[in-house]
């Protein structure tokens, strides 16, 4: 099964508004993008600019275990030379 991740670039103010792990959210964020010609491909950039939680997660006193198949997607999404980004 297939996972579409979405990721957002937090900085500034909004860090203070990070939620917890497993917490509801609400997140406002712009959408830009950059074009690399040298590889020709297009780079999306979402910021989240205010994070608001709808519904705590319940605390639990174990941290929860980290499945390979929840990381997986990390190796997958790698880039063939990760020195030769545009940033």
């Amino acid at each position: 099964m297939a996972h579409d991740y979405i990721t957002f670039d937090c900085e500034g103010k909004v860090m203070s508004q990070l939620p917890g792990m497993g917490d509801k959210v609400k997140v406002t964020f712009t959408i830009s993008g950059t074009y690399w010609k040298k590889g020709q491909r297009y780079f999306n950039k979402l910021r989240a600019i205010k994070i608001e939680t709808l519904e705590y997660a319940p605390k639990s006193k174990q941290p929860a275990p980290v499945r390979q198949d929840d990381v997986s997607f990390l190796d997958a999404n790698q880039p063939d030379d990760p020195l030769d980004l545009p940033f």
